[in-house]
């Protein structure tokens, strides 16, 4: 807990301080730099705001640094004046120009002064008279604030291990000048072009903060004409050294790498530079994007980035396995900024620790070596983790803190990996206008395709059910092949708990997340002794996802269990397979944008991922009739798609009772209950018995065939939905009173398509 003290400095010490018994201290100027537009400074680094503003939203910040776990202290003299209405203050790195966010400051209005620490005002008060000199000074783990040799109120127990620079917030009026116990830190500001695939085309150019022009340059490797800046380079290593005019010495080592290609941008932008910026104003983490660049297994490789100018933003930068939203927890490595300026190590959520000393131009970097993970700042490692057994593929992640930005330049040792990804329309019923788009990431230059079809577009039209292969062709060469399947959309019956989105996907209605209370079965059917596939696509793991998709025998159960063969993909990313609820030991984590399918053919039923198989089961006989099953225990599950469409079949009602009842419909006239229900493109007859829909039910056709009034279709309540794809037939046989053979009633809808 930090201890507040109040007390007066005794007469000696006074008289010290007066008298400059002690030995003269050398005190530097604040050497304001990044002001704001409603403010001049002035020659002699005081600093004018026009009177009349109403908020302390102008000012500047100053390069002289006090470096971590050093003592040091600012101070400004008053002068009198009712205009002047400022802030000095004494701050981690810069954060615009909020005294809400300023550590330690003093605000001098009119002649009274006051002291902050961050928002919380007033914590000492006290008078201000012409030549009255105002101090916040660092001792140890101590702030005091002085009015002249009076203490007028000390912190207790603060961090010292943070590196300070002066702050001055104006609302109006003049600042006198700020004097600092510590100089001006030459801090070399890079702007960095990171090489394309030709690797020719690298710029470094510095922009000196602190020190005093003139300033010189020396770069490693050497150049002839040494200027502040370098081009046309290649990747690799550069080193600057700048000298100012009088002998103080800045020096940096920058890595050129490979540019990021970002992909997967959620409320997040690419500016010009290739940085990222967050584009929602709430404030919390929900921006964020992944690139394409991948460290492969067993390979070393680093990421860095170089310390940015703090706009009071949070993000972190690191190393992952898959993509799973805008958030840095999932995150196995990464480098986490804070607001105030210093980082924070996370690994899959745990903190391990802070940096803190942390200045702007400061370069961090995460290395995989071997065995172990290295973080480094300006190449000197500040944590690293041994004897790490695992070594899988990891691509570049980012999570963001909205509002913020922009964002650090980030580069890696290694480049963007050449993905495909598709966007299906799925054939209609006549087996054409399919179509496929190929979605390149990573791509370095301007794509080229082909098809194993002959096209060479990104697009395939009109197409029917069946496979599509395309190889891609990037600039720098590098090429990668997939198939893709298209096929008939899933015609989702039996719905139970489920809505059928837009675009194909599928939708639990119930809030819970812990039961596998929602499912579908297919209107598609693979018939008896015939091949065929289920097929989906998942682009990045959801992290409220859980769903099961398969091929199964017929069943009208919302639980997994009934499905005889499908995957089971949890919100971690991890997918295994499930046969009835039995788990034959097979699991896998999801790679962005994997195709996944279960086939029989002939006497097998296999698995496969991008077209790997991953397992194979075989069958006694493939007498059996599958369909393809869904089923939810959280949120959503991905479109699917059938290589076999429905085929109708026509159900004669033979009981009285609900639509969804399998012991009301039999497949002769007349007949046996079937134990099936109508489905999206069976064709229903209705002929003396009563039908009630309730629910959200679909067919081909239907035909009513009334001989007296115990024959009727009554679609009742607000939840009942009738769709009907052809036609409705309404026949009377020999009645001799009116009958009421096709209701729709309370607040239910009928839909023909």
């Amino acid at each position: 807990m930090r201890s507040i003290l109040y007390f007066k400095v005794i007469a000696l010490a006074l008289f010290t301080f007066l008298t400059g018994a002690v030995a003269a201290q050398t005190l530097y100027k604040a050497n304001w730099v990044d002001p704001t537009s409603n403010i001049t400074i002035n020659a002699d680094l005081s600093i004018t705001r026009a009177v009349g503003a109403s908020t302390y939203n102008g000012g500047a910040v100053g390069d002289n640094i006090l470096p971590a776990g050093q003592n040091g202290f600012v101070q400004v003299t008053y002068v009198a004046s009712t205009s002047n209405r400022f802030f000095m203050a004494l701050n981690i790195l810069e954060e615009g120009v909020s005294y809400t966010s300023s550590q330690y400051a003093i605000q001098i209005d009119g002649a009274q002064a006051r002291v902050f620490q961050y928002d919380v005002g007033a914590i000492a008060t006290t008078t201000a008279a012409a030549g009255d000199v105002f101090k916040i000074e660092r001792v140890g783990t101590s702030v005091t604030f002085y009015k002249n040799a009076d203490v007028l109120i000390t912190l207790n127990g603060i961090q010292s291990q943070f590196s300070l620079r002066p702050e001055a917030i104006l609302r109006s009026g003049t600042m006198p000048p700020v004097y600092c116990s510590f100089d001006r830190k030459v801090l070399a500001k890079p702007t960095i072009q990171l090489p394309t695939y030709t690797n020719n085309n690298g710029v470094i150019a510095i922009t000196p903060e602190g020190g005093q022009a003139p300033f010189t340059y020396s770069w490693t490797p050497i150049e002839l004409q040494p200027t502040s800046s370098i081009s046309g380079k290649p990747r690799g290593i550069y080193s600057v050294t700048v000298t100012d005019a009088v002998g103080r010495e800045g020096t940096a080592t920058y890595e050129l790498g490979y540019e990021m290609a970002w992909k997967n941008l959620v409320n997040t932008q690419i500016n010009a530079n290739n940085t990222l910026q967050a584009v929602t104003g709430t404030d919390s983490w929900e921006a964020g994007a992944a690139a394409a660049n991948v460290l492969p297994a067993n390979t070393n490789g680093w990421v860095e980035f170089i310390m940015p100018e703090l706009t009071k933003t949070a993000f972190a930068i690191g190393l992952a396995t898959m993509d799973r939203g805008t958030t840095y927890t999932p995150f196995p490595y990464s480098i986490y900024v804070h607001p105030l300026g210093y980082v924070k190590v996370f690994e899959n959520n745990v903190d391990r620790g802070s940096l803190t000393s942390v200045v702007k131009g400061d370069r961090f970097r995460i290395t995989r070596n071997g065995t172990s993970i290295i973080y480094s700042r300006n190449d000197i490692p500040f944590r690293t983790v041994t004897n790490v057994t695992a070594s899988p593929e990891y691509f570049v992640d980012v999570a963001i803190h909205a509002p913020a930005g922009p964002l650090p330049l980030v580069t890696a040792s290694f480049p963007p990996k050449l993905t495909l990804g598709a966007t299906l329309v799925p054939v209609n019923d006549n087996n054409t206008g399919g179509s496929v788009t190929v979605n390149v990431k990573g791509a370095l230059g301007t794509p080229k395709f082909l098809w194993t079809t002959g096209e060479t577009s990104a697009t395939l039209s009109n197409k029917g059910q069946g496979t599509y292969t395309v190889t891609v062709t990037d600039d720098l060469g590098q090429t990668a092949t997939k198939t893709f399947y298209l096929g008939y959309a899933a015609q989702w019956t039996n719905r139970i708990n489920l809505r059928v989105n837009e675009n194909a996907t599928v939708t639990k209605t119930l809030s819970n997340v812990s039961a596998w209370d929602t499912g579908a079965l297919s209107a598609n059917r693979l018939l008896a002794g015939e091949n065929g596939d289920v097929s989906f696509t998942v682009d990045r793991v959801s992290p409220s996802d859980v769903f099961m998709v398969g091929l199964t025998s017929y069943n009208i159960d919302a639980a997994y269990n009934s499905m005889d063969y499908c995957f089971y993909f949890l919100n971690d990313g991890t997918v295994s397979v499930r046969e009835k609820a039995a788990n034959p030991g097979i699991s896998l984590l999801h790679q962005e944008d994997n195709i996944y399918r279960i086939e029989r053919k002939d006497l097998y039923v296999r698995y496969y991922v991008n077209e790997q198989i991953l397992r194979t089961v075989t069958l006694a006989d493939n007498n059996k009739e599958l369909y393809a099953d869904v089923s939810i225990k959280a949120a959503s599950a991905p479109r699917v798609l059938t290589s076999f469409n429905y085929v109708p079949r026509t159900l004669y009602a033979v009981k009285n009772g609900n639509w969804t009842g399998p012991d009301v419909w039999s497949l002769s006239e007349g007949g046996t209950s079937s134990g099936i229900t109508p489905v999206y493109g069976d064709n229903v007859r209705i002929k003396g018995y009563a039908v009630a829909i309730t629910g959200e039910v679909e067919c081909k056709s239907i035909q009513i065939i009334a001989p007296s009034t115990n024959t009727n279709l009554t679609v009742d309540g607000a939840a009942a939905v009738l769709t009907v794809k052809e036609h409705v037939k309404v026949k009377g046989e020999d009645n001799q009173e009116p009958v009421s053979a096709f209701l729709v009633k309370n607040l239910a809808k009928f839909k023909v398509q």
